[in-house]
């Protein structure tokens, strides 16, 4: 009733339904002296019936406008429905690879945990020996007191030989925490593409993720002999088992992923997708959970990235 009080319509409705009811009670009262003939109550009986007929066809009319704009409003709901359904399947997707990278995670956190105690074992150990050399070196001078001069010269040059030596294993020892560091990168970057296929960039963002650093994930990337042609058509033919895409939406999914415009269209040609089938089965899914005019879907489905004739084959398709 509040919408009806605000169409202007209503109110030249009641207006004109106010003066018949004037001029009726006038007739009826007989304040114009019209003689009460057959034929007058013939002419009243008319207007009534003319007015009648023009409020039912303004009526009509603005009926008919309302559910226009209702329809208009509905086809412009469902298309930000489908934009914000894509994204939440996006979210859901990423969501999904976060868990999986998080139980695998867990298992190398263990393995750097074990390969952590077992460096620290190892400087225990030279500690310990070091330890035993010096023992042996004071028993020996000891024993050696009558020749110092000589034996103090040996012993000189034999610890300036000990720390030459020491120097140079530590040294090495630095160089391999840089590239353990590294290799760790690769070897998480190859486990990674043994299970799902990333980009280039996708992967080195996913290892530093991971706490590696820009440089080792970089490395990771570059050294991990990855054809990323063929990632993006193994990650092109995973999007496909999820859910319906055209060639130009399947290329703007894959450039999402940080695949570069010819790794993506690599992957799109070479997928082996029926676009004709995609957009019949894009028509199927948009009905499952809205309602389309023929020439809705249509036009929805272009928007999907479909050609016009993908889009009249999915829908022809569905029995619109």
């Amino acid at each position: 009733m509040k919408n009806l009080i605000k169409k202007w319509w209503f109110w030249i409705l009641a207006a004109i339904m106010l003066t018949l009811v004037i001029v009726l009670y006038n007739v009826s009262n007989n304040e114009y002296n019209i003689p009460t003939s057959s034929t007058n109550t013939n002419i009243v009986l008319n207007v009534k019936e003319d007015t009648i007929n023009s409020i039912n066809t303004i009526v009509e009319v603005k009926e008919n406008e309302d559910s226009v704009n209702d329809e208009e409003a509905k086809e412009e709901n469902i298309k930000n429905e489908t934009s914000t359904k894509q994204q939440e399947t996006k979210k859901n997707e990423n969501k999904a690879k976060n868990t999986n990278q998080k139980e695998e995670i867990k298992k190398e956190e263990q393995k750097n945990d074990t390969i952590k105690n077992e460096e620290t074992k190892e400087p225990q150990k030279e500690r310990d020996n070091k330890q035993n050399d010096e023992t042996v070196n004071k028993s020996e001078t000891v024993e050696s007191k009558t020749e110092k001069d000589n034996n103090t010269k040996s012993t000189e040059s034999n610890s300036e030989e000990k720390h030459q030596s020491e120097e140079e294993k530590e040294q090495p020892k630095e160089q391999e925490t840089v590239s353990t560091s590294k290799t760790n990168a690769l070897k998480k970057a190859k486990e990674y593409l043994k299970v799902m296929a990333f980009s280039h960039d996708g992967l080195i963002s996913q290892l530093e993720y991971e706490k590696f650093s820009k440089e080792d994930a970089t490395y990771g990337a570059d050294n991990c002999n990855a054809d990323w042609n063929q990632q993006a058509l193994k990650k092109a033919k995973e999007y496909l088992k999820v859910m319906a895409f055209s060639k130009k939406g399947l290329i703007k999914q894959l450039e999402f992923d940080k695949f570069t415009n010819s790794q993506a269209t690599y992957g799109a040609n070479n997928c082996g997708a029926n676009w004709n089938e995609q957009a019949a089965k894009k028509a199927k899914d948009y009905l499952d959970y809205s309602s389309f005019s023929k020439d809705g879907l249509i036009s929805q489905l272009e928007y999907e990235g479909f050609t016009h004739e993908q889009a009249v084959y999915g829908v022809g398709t569905t029995g619109l």
